[in-house]
């Protein structure tokens, strides 16, 4: 069973080849290639890292970037509803709050220790002092504070009222409470933390709230009405949020998870789908009546998405019945293409069309939704499957001696509908949503200007792409730039 994150799907990969980067960073040179008008913002504004570098992109420099420490190895990336902050979470074991400037766009790190919380307080948290050593900056300096669940940051959540932020690691949930100038508090006691045995793994101490089959989150999401969390470790978890506190409580019995089988994680009684098996990440529709679970991190898998039925009042997931409750290149499942390693699910604003990206197969698979089933048909033919980013060189030169793929695969939707962002191993590409939801591609950016890409800086192995609520800008985490680079999207973006 998968155990990383969605936006990082498969960055185990990634941490295995860093510790050797000459082998799957090459050098090709400066490249001015077609972005397709989206354009890093110039100087220090274009990217923000832990140490002002761009950590292992080609031709990184010192002083290139902004610097926030407590954003190292980030894998997860969120927006806040109101724009004014971007919130990240990484393997250094952190989550930083960063501030945003409504009109230009431009990220700053967030002082105070309200700005960022970590295992031991510490901007770089226990991971970094091992691996630079307790002398460095990052393993010294005590300007975070100290959180609890925090071992192995995976994901990060945003309540829709931006009161709340929840994040995902691999020992559990950490909730946070949400200021008005966009800092961060842990909660106090129980409710400030839940793992599974209710112990924080880094005082060893039974400080967190209990929470069956909790443990290895791969990712977080809040529904749109604000009343539910769910959570993807082994199983599909389902926790009540108070919507005036913030807190949760793990929905009790069948209806609080889903499983590959009715024996969930822990011996958890669960409602069984077997599509949900491998799921790594799960998306609701705007409406928050369906969910879409993919799954594809699985060595060997076909890749799948399973299509779940949401009851608003309870929260409660259920599996659509019969071939219509899933899609996948094989099985009894409604047939699709292109969905090996399927790592994420996006849907349009308006609802009608599902975007599923696949980092093995470099591929986006785009479907038509029906708002009353809820049910994806893929596109006929060509409409079907956009590969063009491959093509063009974002998916080169981030592979594995097998030739099976880096890391890489992600997707956002801008505000409006109108464009659609991808993630992918070497570079991150931007199409065009048509009419029906068609895309048509647009450009890419890379950090060496691969194929027909745009030079950039610091975008090595980018991991998780967010919109600002205004659509005026694209934000990445990069987790081998340990940084996040900041672009402007252009205002024709999704045009023709």
């Amino acid at each position: 069973m998968p155990d990383g994150s969605t936006r990082s799907l498969a960055l185990g990969i990634v941490l295995a080849l860093a510790a050797a980067a000459g082998v799957w960073i090459a050098v090709f040179g400066d490249f001015n290639g077609d972005s397709g008008g989206l354009t890093q913002k110039a100087g220090r504004a274009g990217c923000v890292s832990v140490d002002g570098t761009g950590g292992l992109s080609q031709g990184a420099r010192a002083g290139e970037c902004a610097v926030a420490g407590a954003v190292g190895l980030p894998t997860a990336l969120v927006l806040s509803p109101d724009g004014r902050n971007a919130y990240v979470g990484g393997h250094r074991e952190a989550v930083a709050a960063l501030d945003r400037d409504p009109r230009s766009g431009v990220l700053a790190a967030k002082r105070g220790t309200s700005g960022c919380a970590s295992r031991d307080g510490t901007a770089g948290g226990e991971r970094a002092r091992r691996l630079q050593g307790a002398s460095s900056a990052l393993g010294r300096a005590r300007t975070c504070a100290v959180g609890r669940g925090l071992f192995g940051v995976t994901d990060v959540a945003l309540s829709p009222d931006g009161r709340n932020a929840y994040v995902g690691s691999a020992e559990g949930l950490a909730v946070f409470d949400r200021d008005r100038g966009g800092g961060l508090t842990q909660k106090r006691g129980a409710a400030g933390c839940l793992t599974r045995s209710g112990v924080d793994r880094t005082s060893a101490r039974r400080s967190c709230g209990r929470a069956r089959g909790l443990d290895a989150v791969s990712s977080v999401t809040v529904s749109p009405d604000g009343r539910t969390v769910y959570v993807t470790t082994v199983d599909l978890l389902a926790f009540a949020r108070n919507p005036r506190t913030g807190t949760l409580t793990q929905i009790a019995g069948r209806a609080g998870c889903v499983a590959a089988t009715r024996t969930g994680e822990g011996g958890a009684n669960c409602v069984a789908d077997p599509a949900v098996d491998g799921a790594t990440s799960l998306m609701l529709s705007p409406d928050g009546r369906y969910a879409y679970a993919a799954s594809g991190a699985d060595p060997g898998s076909a890749g799948a998405v399973a299509v779940l039925r949401r009851d608003r009042s309870t929260g409660a997931l259920t599996p659509v019945p019969g071939r219509r409750g899933c899609i996948s290149q094989s099985g009894a499942c409604m047939p699709a293409g292109d969905l090996r390693g399927a790592a994420a699910v996006a849907t349009s604003p308006d609802g009608a069309n599902a975007y599923v990206v696949s980092f093995l197969g470099c591929a986006v698979a785009v479907f038509d939704r029906d708002a009353a089933s809820g049910a994806l048909v893929r596109k006929p033919g060509g409409a079907g499957s956009v590969t063009r980013h491959g093509d063009s060189g974002a998916c080169a030169n981030r592979r594995t001696a097998q030739g099976t793929g880096v890391a890489g695969g992600d997707v956002a939707v801008s505000p409006d509908g109108r464009a659609v962002f991808v993630t992918a191993r070497a570079g991150v590409a931007m199409y065009a949503r048509g009419v029906g939801g068609t895309l048509r591609y647009s450009g890419c950016v890379s950090d060496d200007g691969e194929g027909t890409c745009e030079d950039v800086r610091a975008l090595n192995a980018p991991a998780a792409p967010a919109v600002s609520p205004d659509g005026r800008n694209l934000y990445v985490a990069v987790f081998g730039g340990d940084a996040i680079a900041a672009f402007d999207v252009p205002r024709r973006a999704g045009r023709g």
